[in-house]
């Protein structure tokens, strides 16, 4: 019985063998689910849960000590919402001062131009006078800087801003890919890893507002689930937005109002986990004509489906904190960070706001089209108006540059090979029409060639190892 930390780690002391149907269900929707690795006879341990060996016969059991979603069906604790802005301030203070004071390094915190690192920084420096402060600008990107440098100078933090380019890509990007010890689809690994890299100079742990979108309802496509039951067909609505989805022209910018609707009709347009994935920004496995979706990930979908006892809304978000939470956001940052020796922690995330905000009632987490209105309220409190009203932004990537451009070549020279790993999933007109031509929709196709370029580039990793 061996264990670690990363697949690295289990890697280096054990042989490992593919598990193909694992590697198909990750095309499929572009994560891995629940228990899932690449590996056959290697499993995660899903957070919440514990494992118990009995060292003379390795039998082994698995159970959960804790369940997200149990606590969206947990009646609510917070009845009001004056009362839950308090409690919620009450508790975010507590567990940013505990992050604080239960590491023997120096502590620093990422600061973007939004409200949840800008709480978390806002908090600690209230704790810590001399906290250092971090943010980062890319070239050719949106640049955050102006809001954060507010932030930073409302509590006079010691702010460092980033500047970090992309010239070194080509020659960085397969080191990137490597450290994650399996596929992966999200190209905000890249930036993760430059901003790891270069705070590692200054700090060995820092503060995230990571969790929040997740936690109190952050995310755009949040607001139409608070609205509809999505989790069951649409009928006549359905076939609407699927053929308005196909006269609409594919969007050209990710943040826009257009892409907005763009993706809403692509939901309206699909039914059951389809619609789950088309809502994110998972791939959409509908024309994977050779893979298929997770088991565990379709049961838990239909039972959130059949749970009476949530809303739409709360099912969602639950589905998400076990999907996307915990398979793909958590370890992107977290293994990107530990490749530089930095420890990131997550204030966010501490148990008592876990207990109970899942809890709060949908209209105290989106009211109207305002996403994440508790925290809203909240980020008054702390920051300038400027950075409350600002649009939600993630770590953006150049996608459509980097796979049309930058990485054109070293994306063709490891998927454009008659013995790619990845083309045995995939009929091989689909396969070569998306690498080659520009059929489908520009975001779609570059999400897709990503994730078969990371997933192509894991494999040779595996086949030099081996």
């Amino acid at each position: 019985m061996i264990f670690a930390s990363e697949l690295n780690a289990l890697r280096s002391v054990t042989k490992t063998q593919i598990d193909n149907a694992s590697i198909g269900e990750f095309l499929a929707t572009g994560v891995m689910f629940g228990r899932s690795t690449p590996y056959k006879n290697i499993e995660e341990l899903e957070p919440g849960h514990k494992l118990t060996i009995n060292t003379q016969t390795l039998n082994s059991h698995c159970e959960a000590w804790y369940s997200i979603i149990e606590k969206f069906e947990s009646p609510p604790l917070l009845h009001s919402f004056n009362e839950g802005l308090e409690w919620v301030n009450e508790s975010l203070t507590n567990s940013v001062q505990n992050q604080l004071l239960s590491s023997d390094l120096e502590v620093g915190a990422f600061l973007s131009g939004g409200i949840d690192s800008g709480l978390v920084c806002a908090i600690a420096a209230q704790q810590n006078t001399k906290l250092k402060t971090f943010t980062v600008s890319f070239d050719g990107q949106f640049d955050e800087s102006p809001l954060a440098n507010l932030t930073a100078k409302r509590y006079g933090t010691d702010h460092r801003q980033l500047n970090i380019d992309y010239s070194n890509l080509e020659h960085d990007i397969e080191t990137i890919i490597g450290n994650y010890g399996e596929p992966i689809a999200d190209d905000s690994i890249v930036p993760t890893w430059y901003v790891s890299r270069a705070a590692s100079e200054h700090v060995t742990v820092v503060l995230t507002g990571d969790g929040a979108d997740e936690l109190f309802g952050g995310y755009r496509r949040y607001v139409p689930y608070a609205k509809l039951n999505l989790f069951k067909p649409l009928g006549q609505k359905n076939h609407i937005a699927k053929a308005l989805n196909k006269l609409l022209p594919a969007p050209g910018n990710k943040i826009s109002k257009y892409n907005y609707l763009y993706r809403l009709c692509n939901l309206l347009g699909e039914d059951g986990i389809n619609r789950y994935l088309a809502s994110t920004s998972m791939i959409n496995g509908r024309e994977l004509l050779q893979t298929q979706h997770p088991p565990d990930m379709l049961d838990l979908y239909d039972k959130l489906a059949r749970n009476n006892n949530l809303e739409s809304l709360d099912r969602l978000m639950a589905m998400d904190s076990r999907t996307l939470l915990s398979g793909a956001l958590l370890p992107k940052m977290d293994i990107g960070s530990m490749a530089h020796s930095l420890e990131t922690r997550t204030p966010f995330l501490s148990k008592a706001l876990m207990d109970h905000v899942p809890s709060l009632t949908s209209n105290i987490k989106i009211k109207g089209s305002e996403t994440k209105t508790l925290l809203r309220h909240l980020a008054q409190r702390y920051l300038d108006d400027e950075v409350c009203q600002a649009p939600k932004r993630g770590f953006e990537t150049p996608l459509l540059d980097w796979v049309n451009n930058k990485l054109r070549q070293p994306i063709l020279d490891t998927l454009d090979r008659n013995n790619a790993f990845v083309r045995n999933y995939y009929p091989t007109s689909f396969y070569n029409t998306v690498l080659h031509k520009h059929e489908h929709p520009p975001l779609y196709r570059a999400r897709l060639i990503w994730m078969w370029y990371c997933t192509e580039v894991w494999h040779q990793k595996q086949i030099k190892v081996t």
